[in-house]
C-alpha cells in the first residue's frame, strides 16, 4: 500500500469515526440513548416523593446514578420513597419537540400516586423553536399540574425556577437553550404561578446564580451542582 492510499484509507475512517460521534451526540440529546430510571418500590408508610422534569433532573452523562434525586432519597431517609422521572429533552409545552405528556415517564409518575411532585421545566422550553411566551409555557405547566392534583393523592406540588445557564469559552449555550429567556420569562412565570396557585416555590436560578463552576456543559449540574440542587429541595420538602 502506498503513502497515498494510505492517507485516504486514514481519512475515511477518521470521517466515518467522527460521523459516528456526531449520531451519537444527537441520539443522545434526543433521548434516544437514555435508559428510564428504575422505579424504587414504596414500602407501607413512606411518603412518595416524585421528581419530575428534563435532563437535570434525571442526571446527565455521569450523574446517572448521583442525580439530584438520588441525593435527595437518601437525605430524606428511610420515611421517603423517591422516584427520578426526569427524562433528556423534555418541555412541558405540548407542542414542543419534546413533550413530557408524551413520555412513559409522565404516565408512569402518574401512576405512583405521589403525595409530593418536584417539577422543573422550562430550560428546553425556552429554545426558539418551542417558546410560545410566557402565557403559553405557564398554560401548559398548569396542565401537568392539574393532572397530578386530580389523583387521589392529591399531591402537594413544589415548582423549580430553572437554574441558569452559561455558554464556556466564550461559545453561545448548548442545545439551542436561551439563557435570557430562562432568566427575565420563565423564572418570573414560574414564581407567579406558585403565588397565584399556592405551590411552593424554589428558585434555583438565584442558587445557582454566578455558578458556572457547578455545571459541566452550562447546563447540566455536576457532582457538586447536584448536590447543591438536593439540599435546596430538601430544605422545603422534610
Amino acid at each position: 500500500m502506498n503513502n497515498g492510499t494510505l492517507c485516504n484509507c486514514l481519512n475515511a475512517i477518521g470521517g466515518f469515526a467522527l460521523f459516528l460521534i456526531i449520531v451519537m451526540v444527537c441520539l443522545y440529546e434526543k433521548g434516544c440513548l437514555v435508559k428510564i430510571h428504575p422505579m424504587n418500590k414504596h414500602k407501607e408508610g413512606q411518603i412518595k416523593v416524585a421528581c419530575v422534569g428534563d435532563s437535570i433532573t434525571y442526571g446527565s452523562y455521569h450523574l446517572t446514578k448521583r442525580n439530584y434525586p438520588a441525593v435527595l432519597s437518601k437525605m430524606l431517609g428511610a420515611g421517603y420513597c423517591v422516584n427520578n422521572f426526569g427524562f433528556s429533552g423534555r418541555t412541558a409545552m405540548k407542542d414542543g419537540d419534546m413533550p413530557y405528556v408524551k413520555d412513559k415517564n409522565y404516565k408512569n409518575s402518574l401512576a405512583f400516586m405521589p403525595d409530593k411532585v418536584i417539577i422543573m421545566f422550562g430550560t428546553n422550553d425556552s429554545k426558539p423553536y418551542n417558546w410560545k411566551g410566557a402565557e403559553a409555557f405557564k398554560t401548559n405547566l398548569l396542565e401537568i399540574i392539574n393532572a397530578y392534583k386530580a389523583l387521589p393523592t392529591s399531591p402537594e406540588i413544589y415548582l423549580l425556577a430553572p437554574s441558569p445557564v452559561w455558554g464556556l469559552k466564550g461559545k453561545p449555550v448548548k442545545f439551542d437553550i436561551d439563557a435570557e429567556v430562562i432568566a427575565k420569562q420563565i423564572r418570573t412565570a414560574v414564581k407567579e404561578m406558585c403565588s397565584d396557585y399556592g405551590y411552593n416555590f424554589i428558585d434555583m436560578y438565584s442558587v445557582f446564580d454566578n455558578k458556572p463552576e457547578l455545571f459541566q456543559d452550562g447546563v447540566h449540574p455536576n457532582v457538586a451542582g447536584a448536590k447543591l440542587f438536593a439540599e435546596t429541595v430538601y430544605a422545603k420538602v422534610k
